[in-house]
């Protein structure tokens, strides 16, 4: 029994349909002529040629690094060292401000700016600011700015 998966943005020029908002947003800038590095394997599409190399290894290339604790399967060794803490338990970075221990350094950062308030990652169109990046991709991917496909390209 085969998944189905919904692609909810069409082409107007072409009809095609994709998953993505995002994809849908690059496949239009490659009707209006500008270069895009399309993956064979998925509807990813990229404005440079290393961003493709990288994506066709993390996600598609096979995985030679394995768990023995749970048996999952990692592109790299220091993505397996990272998934081991999952295992152990072990949190070595501690917030000064409010105790909590976190595995690794870049998530205590990030945890930081709860305290600060810093929102480094800014919406081009509306101007909003975010914490993260994956906060930043969410509001784009769901328009959440107010931003449409007919007034995407006529900014």
């Amino acid at each position: 029994m085969g998944t189905h998966i919904c692609k909810h943005y069409a082409c107007d020029l072409c009809g095609e349909k994709f998953l993505r908002a995002r994809n849908l947003d690059f496949h239009k800038r490659m009707h209006m002529g500008e270069a895009l590095y399309s993956c064979d394997q998925c509807e990813s599409m990229f404005l440079k040629k290393k961003r493709l190399s990288d994506h066709i290894r993390t996600v598609h290339q096979q995985k030679k690094h394995q768990c023995d604790i749970c048996e999952k399967f990692f592109q790299s060794k220091s993505n397996l060292s990272k998934h081991r803490l999952n295992h152990t338990g072990e949190r070595r970075f501690k917030c000064d401000i409010c105790g909590l221990n976190y595995a690794r350094k870049s998530i205590l950062d990030r945890h930081m700016m709860l305290h600060t308030g810093e929102k480094p990652y800014q919406c081009g169109v509306c101007s909003i600011k975010f914490r993260t990046t994956g906060e930043l991709k969410f509001h784009r991917e769901f328009k959440k700015c107010g931003i449409t496909d007919k007034n995407f390209f006529s900014m």
